[in-house]
């Protein structure tokens, strides 16, 4: 049975989920799709959060959600239209209930002052009144008798199953701590075929009535087919503040009597007749209808360390092979043919428990990028600017880990979007601009590795004010010869900032060294753009996973290495390939009428000095992400097969143009070459433009 600590962790994952359909449906109510099922889906999102704060006595949660539940209520209802002005102060009071969430999850002590604000937002909104006039309703008692009957339209009808028994209970502090119980007979009777019947035995005189207080139990009688466990699934979040006893109806355990057999020869068995196929079961209910769709896509919460240990067996699995297939290659004793079979066989398993790792692992960006409309409206609220997000590509999925390490970069970036980016609404007016800028997160599959871009629709790099504030600030000589990426570059440089105030978004000179240093620790790669008018983009290229990956192990100046088979092209010999020479001792290959920079992998790592006859090499042709083209020269190619990444941050540093570590089969170490990176790392050393010349 699970702890009140798995519970309670497992009621805060449950938690941003319901806050991540807040949010959905908050924008959605802002777009204009103000339908029933959008409010409803806000509704049961707080009233869900609601039950299971009650449920772990988090009464300042459970508090604050009453209040913002009480205001949808009237949504609901149509005692308030979702008008502008009421859809601000709805973000507004997410934005609060996210807070309170993390404090609870954190163990972090709740600012008193915060919560007294949000409850005074909710209040100060709910005392202006209703947007709309509301409708005077005609009352009259009806006197209840106790056991009443309690009508349920539209239950569906149960053919087949068992009929239960249910006695439900509230206690008395029921409504206090945020409990409906009407709202779980709903969801009952979604299950089956019900009757219920209300018991008032309990109901105290009128002047000992309380109206915060739970008199009431229920006493029902279920035909369904769904097992125990999904019946007492629907009490959970109410389980301490309720008394409940399922049993099989009485009446059930009536047997009818034994259908006459006539009497048969011993030899002879009566033969059963054929099973008359099942009475045709009619549609359920909406609600229905979701619980079953939900039982068809059953989801798992997995512990991330299980998870990194399945990583890792898969990574030793991956080793163990290699080195067994080197083992065989130096003693072939057996027979090839059944030691090849055997080895295929091994091979496309590591490969199926690699898959599986890996599709465990891989989540998708959408939680990741729904953060972000919050940290624009923060931002925007600073700056006084106005400003909205569009996301692209949200069902992409990388590695987990990624994602939980991208969040901070991205937060600095959509930030410095709004604060450096987006022109003020004046600015935007004067310019034939919206006065509402754009933030655009985009993330796409490119040659084996995820490419996310942020850009804005702002005023773009002012790179004569950057080059300047560089100079004044001794990062770069008066004298120097920058272009338009150079310029750019400098954003990245530690310390750099081109606010002229400090704010509470920017002007202290963190942010773009901070997010250009976690995502090399990523084992990616970061780029800027820029037009002048027209805004800015910043490129990442990140790889999918930080575990496994197809490699080419090839061999430069003596040494084993490896290349990433996602960024390889082709393969060729310098038979047939035109070579040409550019003054500063750079070479060019020609292929199909185009020239391609050409860059020998033992000279740019420091392998070797005197680097071997062309002819005697092998050039493999490398696409990056901008989809140019680059020609590495190697002295040979091994092998292809899977190698698990070891990272060599923690121990040794960033080494440029190096992405990471593997071991191969024979035990040696192989470094894993980063093209991109390798060939920028050559030309700064060697202040070489032929590369960058030839690509253009």
């Amino acid at each position: 049975m699970a702890s009140s600590t798995d519970l309670r962790a497992i009621f805060f994952e449950e938690a941003e989920e319901l806050l991540t359909a807040l949010d959905e449906g908050l924008r959605a109510l802002a777009r204009g799709q103000t339908d029933g099922e959008v409010i409803n889906a806000v509704f049961r999102a707080v009233h869900s959060i609601k039950g299971g704060a009650a449920a772990f006595a988090l009464h300042d949660l459970v508090a604050y959600a009453h209040s913002f539940e009480s205001l949808l209520d009237e949504l609901r209802t149509g005692a308030r239209l979702p008008q502008p002005d009421c859809i601000a102060t709805l973000v507004e009071a997410a934005d609060h209930l996210a807070d309170l969430v993390t404090c609870e999850r954190s163990g972090t002590p709740l600012d008193p002052d915060q919560i007294r604000h949000a409850l005074d937002l909710l209040k100060a909104f709910g005392e202006a009144g209703p947007s709309q006039v509301r409708i005077e309703l005609a009352f009259d008692p009806v006197p209840l008798a106790p056991f009443e009957a309690l009508p349920l339209a539209d239950m569906p009808s149960a053919t087949s199953g068992r009929r239960l028994r249910i006695h439900f209970r509230p206690h008395a502090d029921a409504f206090r701590a945020g409990h409906d119980p009407t709202l779980i007979l709903r969801d009952l009777a979604a299950f089956g075929e019900m009757d219920s019947a209300l018991d008032l035995s309990a109901l105290p005189s009128p002047e000992a009535f309380d109206p915060t207080s739970s008199y009431l139990s229920w006493m029902i009688t279920l035909h369904t087919d769904r097992s125990e466990a999904d019946i007492r699934a629907i009490f959970d979040f109410i389980a301490f503040h309720a008394d409940l006893d399922l049993q099989p109806d009485p009446a059930e355990t009536s047997a009818p009597p034994p259908a006459i057999v006539p009497d048969l020869p011993r030899s002879a068995a009566p033969t059963p007749p054929p099973a008359a196929p099942p009475p045709s079961r009619p549609a359920a209910p909406e609600s229905a209808r979701d619980v079953t769709t939900a039982a068809q896509k059953p989801t798992l919460r997995v512990d991330v360390e299980r998870v990194d240990r399945l990583v890792n067996v898969a990574g030793e699995l991956v080793i163990h092979n290699a080195m067994l297939t080197d083992a065989i290659n130096r003693h072939p004793a057996a027979d090839p043919h059944e030691l090849a079979r055997s080895l295929d066989q091994l091979r496309q398993l590591s490969r199926m428990i690699q898959d599986s790792a890996m599709a465990i692992r891989a989540q998708p960006l959408k939680p990741l990028f729904d953060r972000m409309h919050r940290i624009l409206r923060e931002a925007a609220s600073i700056a006084g600017k106005k400003a909205r997000l569009e996301i692209v590509g949200e069902s992409t999925e990388v590695d987990r880990t990624i994602i939980e390490r991208l969040a901070d970069p991205l937060t600095h970036m959509v930030r410095n979007a709004v604060d450096h980016g987006i022109e003020s609404p004046d600015r935007r007016r004067a310019a034939g601009k919206p006065e509402t800028g754009t933030v655009r997160i985009e993330a796409q599959h490119r040659s084996g590795r995820i490419l996310i871009v942020i850009s804005d629709d702002g005023g773009g790099i002012d790179r004569a004010r950057v080059q300047q504030i560089a100079v004044d600030r001794g990062l770069i000589p008066p004298s120097a010869d920058l272009g338009p990426a150079d310029i750019d570059a400098l954003l990245f440089l530690p310390g750099f900032s081109t606010a002229t105030t400090v704010s509470s978004l920017s002007g202290r000179g963190v942010g773009m060294d901070v997010v250009r240093s976690a995502i090399l620790a990523l084992g990616g790669r970061i780029g800027i753009t820029s037009t002048p008018g027209e805004g800015t983009a910043l490129r990442i290229s990140l790889p999918l996973t930080l575990a496994v990956m197809d490699g080419m192990v090839v061999r430069a100046g003596g040494q084993p290495l490896v290349l990433p088979v996602s960024s390889i092209v082709e393969t060729l010999s310098f038979d047939g390939a035109a070579l040409h020479s550019l003054g500063d001792g750079g070479r060019l290959v020609e292929l199909r009428g185009q020239c391609l920079p050409i860059l020998s992998v033992a000279t740019a790592l420091g392998l070797t000095h005197c680097p071997a006859r062309p002819q005697d090499q092998v050039i493999i042709i490398v696409e990056r992400e901008d989809k140019s083209r680059l020609a590495l020269i190697v002295d040979e190619i091994d092998d292809q097969r899977q190698i698990v990444i070891k990272s060599l941050d923690e121990n040794y540093g960033h080494i440029p143009g190096i992405a990471a570590a593997t071991v191969l089969g024979d035990g040696s170490v192989a470094l894993i070459i980063d093209p991109a990176e390798l060939v920028q790392a050559r030309s700064s050393r060697a202040g070489l433009s032929s590369f960058s010349a030839a690509a253009e």
